[in-house]
């Protein structure tokens, strides 16, 4: 089953809870913060880099950020027991291929210390980013679109790495009957994304900016989800309304299927000097 943002949007009125959001000041992290705030939860970050964004001063008060490495098993359990989170929200990840021995260190030992942290901690509920790089080529789906059941035909590090934090989480559910969710999301895009996938964001920033921009290939496919959809997508799990009836070991975000060469035309209607 795939999932919209709106067939998952629970009623806020029940009781508050606090979320401790690994990742915390990143790409996605800020933007799940400032919801969770919004609606009333409290919240600490926890991140290498404990600063967040200038645009955020608005209530980075009302936020408590730990800075913190979760490669480090030490920092991650210190942290949950200083915070003491009724859930956990993991979103720190190397994006793309990178180095191999830091994508293994953040990706796959930093995903272990949550989820194992949690555990020693007590804590049920965990919510992590996967990513719909775990289906592989679109090929291998003909045109339909991939559904959470599908074989993970995903190649490389990056894809590799989230196949195996789904096989991680699964086991910690199963072992220790924790409650943990992977979100496979696909292009997320905003402004400011500077990692990973950022054809589709370049295609629109940099004409704004008055900088021409180039793409090797026009129908290149993108399923491109805004960042704020994925922030209140990856909010919902980690509520008390989905305690009991939110058991769903992975879900899609999915975006709308787009071709570059769209992307480019809309741009070229605006700034068609520098497309």
């Amino acid at each position: 089953m795939t999932c919209r943002i709106a067939e998952l949007t629970p009623c806020y009125r029940c009781r508050t809870v606090k979320i401790l959001v690994f990742g915390g000041t990143g790409f996605i992290g800020n933007r799940v913060l400032r919801k969770l705030v919004e609606r009333g939860h409290e919240v600490a970050a926890f991140d290498i880099n404990p600063s967040l964004p200038a645009y955020d001063r608005d209530f980075s008060q009302k936020v408590q950020v730990l800075r913190g490495d979760i490669t480090l098993m030490d920092d991650v359990v210190e942290a949950m027991l200083a915070v003491k989170p009724d859930h956990v929200l993991n979103l720190a990840y190397l994006m793309g291929g990178g180095d191999p021995h830091t994508g293994v260190r953040l990706n796959v030992l930093g995903m272990d210390n949550c989820f194992e942290a949690a555990r020693l901690c007590g804590i049920k509920r965990v919510v992590y980013a996967s990513s719909l790089t775990v289906y592989g080529e679109q090929v291998n789906f003909g045109v339909r679109p991939v559904v959470e059941a599908d074989f993970r035909h995903g190649k490389g590090l990056y894809a590799a790495s989230k196949i195996y934090n789904e096989h991680q989480a699964e086991w910690y559910s199963a072992a220790y009957d924790m409650q943990i969710t992977g979100l496979r999301a696909a292009h997320v895009t905003g402004w400011d994304k500077v990692r990973g996938s950022t054809d589709h964001v370049k295609c629109i920033t940099e004409p704004a900016r008055g900088l021409p921009v180039e793409f090797p290939f026009k129908d290149a496919m993108r399923l491109p989800i805004h960042v704020s959809d994925v922030a209140a997508f990856d909010i919902n799990p980690t509520l008390p309304a989905y305690d009991r009836d939110f058991q769903a070991r992975v879900q899609i975000l999915r975006g709308d299927i787009t071709l570059m060469d769209d992307v480019v035309e809309a741009m070229l209607a605006v700034k068609p000097d520098h497309v």
